[in-house]
């Protein structure tokens, strides 16, 4: 049986034709995406590619500047323009960062070297095939460092491309290191005609990574929007329950402790009659901020309700959560909301329920919290009340 063959300049061909259709395709997404960036640059990057593997394959009918220094300096300015998509979709600065400039520079130098003082293909194999492993690296770094974790896997794939991409540019310098000088690097054979391969790989791999990117963030947006409210920025009565289901579910597996707190702003609607709606609506955001910020990390906290929040509570005991209820109480109390030079106390209400096992769901639980509250409001509202299912009687705290 036969080697493998495959002919250099087909091979260039071959690229520079997909180059430049993913260049097209890269730069239609990034104008129909526009809130994430780096799209054209990851089209520049092809488009740079394709006339660099272009010129390459033009080798014999053009000037040998144009096809080895030029073609060359092309092809590394698509690793580079890539690295700068890469940088600014990732949310990084619109400077250019200065490792592309210097890899230009050292290979022109290189190049002019190993063309007109010692000419070698193997040693600009060699250079140009380091330069290509450096700049992947630092592609590859970049996503690792800053993937978000809604897109984690496209994240990586499109990293591990990049190491892969590398990972051949290091077994080419390997190869071309061991070999007999080549004569000419249209005949250098079929491990530098599959560095063709390997950038259609790159291109596509990558453009697909990204795009991927862009679903799982669309995705990602779409379930926040309809988890959350869009007023205070908190869980809705629908991310609660989500959630809320998730940490019941622990407590039919374990002995583990959990209570929920209903709370209200007392007298909300005098406050939109005083103010306004919209001076109304910042203070129930002003009022969702204070909350937030006196939880824990795990706490489950949202608005299921015009002016009603509930605070769900992993591992937390019923006594727990009444010292808790009782120092948001008074965080809330002492503080003084002023929007456009006009000072707004408000106080809130709280009921507090214990998880039982006649309480398994949220929706079940709800409901004595929702009886202490009311029998906070009786007692004249700015108070915390528990619901004790054990005694089955209301106890102000």
């Amino acid at each position: 049986m036969s080697a493998i063959t495959l002919d250099i300049r087909t091979m260039s061909f071959m690229s520079t034709s997909i180059a430049f259709l993913y260049a097209i395709g890269l730069l239609v997404f990034g104008r129909k995406q526009m809130k994430f960036k780096g799209f054209p640059r990851l089209a520049a990057g092809s488009s740079s590619f394709g006339i660099g593997l272009l010129l390459v394959g033009l080798r014999d009918y053009l000037p040998n500047f144009v096809t080895i220094i030029l073609a060359n300096m092309l092809i590394t300015a698509g690793l580079v323009i890539y690295y700068e998509g890469t940088r600014q979709f990732l949310g990084g600065s619109n400077r250019i960062h200065p490792v592309g400039l210097v890899a230009l520079l050292l290979q022109l130098g290189f190049f002019y070297t190993f063309i007109y003082l010692y000419p070698s293909v193997n040693n600009r194999i060699i250079v140009i095939s380091l330069i290509a492993t450096i700049l992947s690296v630092f592609s590859m770094q970049e996503l690792f460092r800053k993937i978000p974790k809604h897109w984690k896997v496209a994240g990586n794939m499109t990293a591990y491309i990049f190491l892969g991409y590398s990972l051949f540019q290091i077994y080419r310098v390997f190869i071309t290191y061991r070999e007999n000088s080549i004569l000419s690097f249209m005949d250098a054979g079929t491990v530098h005609a599959f560095a063709f391969l390997a950038v259609i790989i790159l291109i596509a791999g990558t453009s697909f990574g990204f795009i991927w990117m862009v679903s799982k963030s669309l995705e990602f947006e779409l379930t926040e929007l309809a988890n959350h409210d869009q007023l205070t920025k908190i869980l809705n009565r629908r991310g609660v329950a989500t959630l809320a289901r998730q940490e019941f579910s622990k407590m039919s597996r374990s002995a583990s402790d959990l209570s929920i707190i209903l709370t209200d702003i007392d007298h909300f609607k005098s406050v939109n009659v005083r103010f306004g709606h919209q001076i109304g609506d910042e203070v129930l955001a002003g009022f969702a901020n204070l909350i937030s910020n006196n939880l824990r990390p795990f706490d489950i906290f949202g608005r299921i309700g015009g002016e009603e929040f509930v605070i769900v509570l992993p591992n937390t005991s019923l006594d727990q959560a009444q010292i808790l209820a009782e120092r948001l109480r008074k965080h809330v109390d002492d503080f003084t909301y002023s929007f456009n030079g006009k000072d707004i106390q408000i106080t809130a209400s709280f009921g507090v329920a214990n998880y039982i096992a006649e309480t398994d769901t949220l929706e079940k639980l709800i409901p004595f919290a929702d009886k202490a509250l009311y029998r906070s409001k009786q007692l004249g509202r700015n108070t915390v009340t528990h619901y004790s299912l054990q005694d089955k009687d209301l106890k102000n705290e």
